[in-house]
This record gives structure tokens, C-alpha cells and sequence, in this order.
């Protein structure tokens, strides 16, 4: 009756077959010892040695899931819902934090979470179950036996209801409205499967897509990740790229194709599980990954590595987390012809060599061959590092916009840019790195002695030591006044100012934001500062956007805790007049503040206190003010400005526009650029320069 052994199954024939004949009859024991097994794998070649244990997870697959059912009721689910894959085992608080964050980015959206405890202690599981039994869209099933989250994942599938299914892992942390994301990204049908970028605790790539490459026998296939440790700007320009297949963990599926094939393979581990899927959505490869940047999600396990589980010699091993075999590899250029290179893309090469190990393939990756003679400067590597901490907490900070718009200038003069934060400034992926840029702010950074080595130092001047100033090629300072001390103690320091970028920042002729005839944007720093206290002193209308200020400042003054950094620019131009200060050290040493270029540059008026050099670069488009009583003088009590102490319109459009072309991050990218060049000249070219003819990378050499 029910059709003896499963010639399709490689092992667990006799598992299938006992459950198939327990669907017909009762079993019943026998009170004697009817065989005796010996496990003994060194006895010969028998399937035990030869095939995965995990055959028992495809009997599981096959035996306790209905897919028939399943793709017969699929015209029956929510046409707007998207349903949460989440498999766990005895990891609550992770779990419970991944929900919270799935639900606060999703509050008007028809969400479904499905929560599969897999082999979870009861503890463990008591404790979830009375934590999430009330939340509204979400349920929690759970399996006595560990299944493993490939095939946890598919038992949570068959509990969805959902058009669009997500397998998620309870470590991630999201950010951002995700659903329409993801929906965005599923929107074309030649899109099989939609996955963001996902970061580590360190704020480098954790997850980009992935890729197959052989093994040295050719026999077999791996799937490896994209750009696993590097910064998250090589991720970015894959966006809107197709990919081959996707990595974990988080990856989106349309609800039919998950089921066209049975869900995700048990035969495999988690993350090659997905990229799997993805591939046998078509066989010809009509259908391809793509990765979106709409939210940010980040991967926060406990006791997991981050940046240091990459090699320092940038060898990256298939292993078991990363990569899987393939049972039935993609065809040879099935899909070539419309994917990028995610490597190349990065100004890379990634070759697949033999690691001595089972045959299976890692990746050496170098820089891409540079031509040795050239018009132009050939595209180098550079490596910005800030002091802006990882995660949501540091995208408030001024540095990392400050970082990026100096990348996005190195990168419109053909360089290749990224950028670092505080805990990633030390990473093993930098050997990549031809240029390190150090933006010295409250936080030490150690030149790379592989790498050319710029320090511009923006702020806090008294931190910066002479030692460590000597390690350095070139050094930059954004005060005239230190700058000019420091050459006289024998230690060379260029000016180079502090910069706006003015493709975000200019004159806006429908300004935004609240239209304060006093403004001042940024954070108290845990203190009163000085040009606000004097501001309420003198009794006028000021408002602040800013985080920090209750313990010093009325209510009624706190007009926001936030701005985004794409919206700063009109409410510069709709205020009467922007307020600035600086540390003492800053203004002592001639530090002009990143506030006063891009505040004019947005056609401001700026109230500032003194700073020598202030008018050599914005001539009378700053007002000097120290003191309550100076305020008093330049604003009425209602916050009307004394027009005879301001500059006129004309010269704050010609400030502005002076300001925009000759104080601009492209301008600080194109002098930096110059002296990297002249310092390394030729020798660049030789860095990490693999010859055509060659099979084997020359050795790294410093400049």
C-alpha cells in the first residue's frame, strides 16, 4: 500500500518507509532485540560514510509536510501580507528583540511572524511562548526534536499565510521600514529573491549575496559569500545589480515560488539553503537576486565573530557556514551574460584556488591589474576612517557625513572609496587598502604601514600628539593657526580647511523646517553650550534641534531631537539666522567649524563665535558674537535681526556661492588625490599588480 522503499532518497530509506506505514497502521514493539547495527564507518564504503545524515531531514521534508495542500491553497493567501520566517532554539532574547524591531518598523503594515522553536529546552520555551502569545500577527509553534533552521524554516512556511515570505535569523536587528523594501524588490518578475545588506557588529558586510565557484576537482560546486568583512560601501554598489543568489539572513521569496520547490533543501546548511532556493526558482537562470538598501539590518550574535573571522591574507575559505555543495551546480553561463561581478565591482579580483582541505575552493582576492601607463591616476583603494560609532547611534553623527561626501568626491575623480567607522578602523580586509585617510577627531587611528597614509585633522587639535603625527605621510589640519605652529616645531602640516558638500548644500527657494528667526542644529554634548546660553540669556527666540538639551534648556526651545542630514540645508535657509560655537581648542587653533561652510553655503546668515581666519574664508557672512549683551545687540527681543549688523543679500549669495566652489569636498578630494600621487608617483601602480601572464600574485610591497 504504501509503495515500499524511496529509490529517489540516498539514505533513510527505511526511516521513510517506517513513517509512511505508521500514516496506515499502529506499530506495534517486540520485547526481543531484532538487529544490531554496527556504526562502526571504518567498515567499508556504506552510505553512512558516503551520504549526509541530513536525508533524514528530507524524509521530514517530504513525510511531514503537506505540499500538495500547501500549493493547492496558495491562491488563498493575504495578497498584502508578507509572513516572517524565525526559526530559534533556546536564544529568547534575541528572538524577542528581532520581533520588536520587525513589529516597530512595520506598525501600519499586515505583518505575520512565524516563530519555530526547534528542539528549544522547555524553559526556554515557556519563556517565548508567554512572551509573544499575546502580540497580534504572530505565532509560536515549536518541534521536541531539534530539526535544525533549514527545516524549521520550511515548517514554518506551511503555518504562513502570507503572499510574500521572509526566512529571517532571530539575531538580526532591523531598522527602517523593511516591508516596503522588500515588496519594492519583489515588485518584477524576473527578481527571485530580494535581500538587504546586512552588517556585523562592527558595522562591516555579514551578508551581500553570493556566488558559485568550483572546487579543484571540478566535480562539485560551492556557494560563497559577497564581500564578507569589507566595508559596507563595496555592498552598496551592488545595489540594483542582479545577482546570482542571495545569503542569509534575511532573504524574501514570493509565497509560490517557495513552494514550488519543496522550501529551502535540507541537505544544506542555512545560508547556501536560501541562495539553493533561489537558483531552482528557474532552471535556465531567468531569475536572479537582487540586493536593496531601503533599511539597514544588522547581525548581533552573541560570541559570533565579526571582522576577525576574515583572513589577514584575504583567503576566504568555502566552510560550512559560508558555503555548501551544490548537488546540482547552475549551468555553465546560464546566467553570465546579465550578472555582475560583485568583486570586480569593488575593484577587486576574486580567484578560487585549492585550500588543501576536501577539495573545496576558497577565494584569494586581490586588487584588479593596473595599466602601467595611464592619462589619468589609476583607481586606488581608499580607506576613510572615522570616529563615528556603528550601527543607528553613529548615522546622527557629523563625522560620517563629513566621511561620506569626501568619499563620494574621491570616487567623481575615479577613485574607489569607503568608509570606516570607530570599530572598524582595524580590519583584516584593509591589506586591500592603497590610501588610508584618517579624519582625527576625539579618537587615535594608527597609519597603516602597508598603505599611503593621510591624517587630516578636523578637530580637537590638543589631542593630537607630535609622535603620532611623524607616522604619517602627509598630514592636514583644518586650523590655520595649528597648522602653522606645528610646521615651526618641524612637523609639516598642511591647511586644508573643513568642507560642504554643495550638491546638498545651497540656497533652497522653498526652505523647510519651522523658520526660527534663531536656529541652532546639534547635540548639547552634555553640556550648556556657550552661543545657546547666551542666546536664552538674552531673553531671545531660539530654537534647537538637537538631542541632550532638557537638563539645560526650557522646552519650549527644543524644537526636535533630529534632522535628517538631506533636509539640514532648508532649515539653514529658512532661518533668520543659524547659530554656531566652538570647543576652545578648535577656536584657539583657527579650527572653523563644519557648521559655518555648510550653513552659508545654504545661503545663512551665521552667528559664530570669534575663530581667527573666520573672515578670510566667509567674509562678512559671519556675525561675531561672545556674550549675551552681543546677541542683545544684533537681534531685537522678538528675534528680528539689527539689518545694519548683518551683510546684505548680495553678499551672502556671493559668500554662498564663493563657499560652494572653493571650500567643497571635491576640492579637498582633488588636493588629496595630488599629493598621494606625488608621493608615491609610479610605484602606485605596482601595489597588489598581478600581470596578465601570471598565476600567482606578486608580493604586496609598501610605497
Amino acid at each position: 500500500e504504501v509503495g515500499g522503499f524511496d529509490p529517489t532518497l540516498k539514505r533513510m530509506v527505511d526511516y521513510d518507509l517506517v513513517v509512511k506505514i505508521a500514516r496506515e497502521t499502529s506499530i506495534r514493539l517486540f520485547p526481543f532485540v531484532g538487529v544490531v547495527y554496527d556504526a562502526n564507518e571504518e567498515i567499508g564504503t556504506r552510505i553512512s560514510n558516503t551520504e549526509s545524515i541530513r536525508w533524514g531531514d528530507v524524509v521530514k521534508n517530504r513525510q511531514f509536510i503537506d505540499w500538495s495542500g500547501i500549493n493547492d491553497s496558495l491562491p488563498n493567501r493575504e495578497q498584502h501580507r508578507i509572513s516572517i520566517l524565525l526559526p530559534t532554539k533556546n536564544n529568547v532574547p534575541n528572538t524577542l528583540r528581532c520581533v520588536s524591531h520587525l513589529l516597530r518598523n512595520a506598525v501600519t503594515e499586515n505583518v505575520e511572524i512565524v516563530v519555530f522553536d526547534h528542539g528549544g529546552s522547555r524553559p526556554n520555551w515557556i519563556s517565548l511562548n508567554l512572551a509573544l502569545s499575546d502580540v497580534p500577527g504572530l505565532k509560536v509553534v515549536r518541534s521536541v526534536g531539534d530539526v535544525g533552521p533549514v527545516l524549521a524554516t520550511n515548517f514554518a512556511f506551511a503555518e504562513s499565510t502570507g503572499h510574500t515570505v521572509v526566512a529571517a535569523n532571530p539575531d538580526l536587528v532591523v531598522d527602517g521600514p523593511w516591508v516596503s523594501g522588500i515588496r519594492q524588490g519583489l515588485a518584477t518578475s524576473d527578481v527571485a529573491a530580494v535581500q538587504p545588506i546586512v552588517l556585523d557588529r562592527f558595522g562591516l558586510i555579514a551578508a551581500a549575496g553570493s556566488s558559485v565557484i568550483p572546487d579543484s576537482s571540478g566535480s562539485r560546486s560551492f556557494y560563497i559569500d559577497h564581500l564578507i568583512g569589507f566595508p559596507v560601501a563595496d555592498a552598496e554598489r551592488l545595489v540594483g545589480r542582479e545577482l546570482l543568489a542571495p545569503s542569509g539572513p534575511m532573504v524574501g521569496f514570493r509565497a509560490n515560488d517557495f513552494a514550488a520547490g519543496q522550501g529551502l533543501n535540507p541537505l544544506l546548511d542555512y545560508g547556501a539553503a536560501l541562495a539553493d532556493l533561489c537558483w531552482r526558482q528557474d532552471a535556465a537562470g531567468a531569475h536572479h537576486t537582487e540586493l536593496i538598501s531601503s533599511f539597514s539590518v544588522r547581525l548581533l550574535p552573541s560570541g559570533e565573530a565579526g571582522s576577525e573571522s576574515v583572513p589577514v591574507d584575504c583567503v576566504f575559505p568555502a566552510d560550512s557556514h559560508q558555503a555548501a555543495v551544490i548537488s546540482n551546480p547552475p549551468a555553465a553561463g546560464a546566467k553570465t551574460s546579465s550578472l555582475v561581478d560583485p568583486w570586480a565591482v569593488a575593484g577587486l579580483v576574486a580567484e578560487p584556488i585549492a585550500n588543501g582541505v576536501d577539495f573545496a575552493p576558497a577565494l584569494l582576492v586581490t586588487s584588479q591589474p593596473r595599466p602601467k601607463a595611464a592619462a589619468s591616476p589609476p583607481r586606488l583603494r581608499w580607506a576613510i576612517k572615522t570616529a563615528a560609532p556603528a550601527g543607528p547611534v553613529g548615522a546622527s553623527w557629523g563625522d560620517i557625513y563629513f566621511a561620506e561626501s569626501l568619499a563620494q568626491a574621491l570616487e567623481s575623480l575615479g577613485q574607489h572609496a569607503v568608509v570606516d567607522r570607530r570599530e572598524s578602523v582595524v580590519r583584516a580586509t584593509a591589506v586591500l587598502d592603497d590610501v588610508v585617510v584618517v579624519l582625527r577627531g576625539p579618537d587615535r587611528v594608527a597609519p597603516d604601514p602597508a598603505a599611503y597614509n593621510l591624517i587630516w585633522v578636523i578637530s580637537h587639535p590638543d589631542d593630537a600628539s607630535t609622535d603620532e603625527l611623524r607616522a604619517f605621510d602627509h598630514v592636514f589640519a583644518a586650523g590655520s593657526v595649528w597648522a602653522a605652529r606645528m610646521t615651526a616645531q618641524g612637523i609639516p602640516v598642511e591647511t586644508l580647511r573643513q568642507a560642504t558638500d554643495p550638491n546638498r548644500f545651497k540656497p533652497s527657494t522653498t526652505p523647510s523646517g519651522p523658520g526660527p528667526s534663531l536656529l541652532f542644529i546639534g547635540n548639547s554634548r552634555g553640556i550648556y553650550r556657550p552661543i545657546v546660553k547666551a542666546a536664552l540669556d538674552a531673553g531671545l527666540p531660539l530654537a534647537i534641534i538637537g538631542s541632550g538639551w532638557e537638563p539645560f534648556v526650557p522646552k519650549g526651545n527644543i524644537a526636535g531631537d533630529f534632522v535628517p542630514n538631506s533636509e539640514v540645508s532648508g532649515y539653514y535657509s529658512g532661518a533668520g539666522a543659524v547659530l554656531n560655537d566652538h570647543w576652545p581648542d578648535m577656536a584657539r587653533e583657527g579650527f572653523l567649524s563644519n557648521r559655518l561652510f555648510d550653513a552659508v553655503a545654504a545661503g545663512a546668515r551665521v552667528v559664530s563665535d570669534p575663530v581667527p581666519g573666520l573672515s578670510d574664508v566667509f567674509g562678512n557672512a559671519v556675525t561675531i558674537a561672545e556674550s549675551a549683551s552681543d546677541l542683545a545687540r544684533l537681534f531685537s527681543a522678538d528675534g528680528t535681526r539689527n539689518a545694519a549688523a548683518f551683510c546684505s543679500d548680495q553678499e551672502l549669495q556671493a559668500a554662498s556661492a564663493n563657499v560652494r566652489q572653493q571650500h567643497s569636498f571635491q576640492r579637498r578630494a582633488e588636493r588629496m588625490l595630488e599629493v598621494v600621487m606625488a608621493g608615491i608617483g609610479p610605484a602606485i601602480q605596482d601595489r597588489h599588480y598581478r600581470p596578465e601572464s601570471s598565476t600567482a600574485p606578486d608580493e604586496r610591497t609598501s610605497p
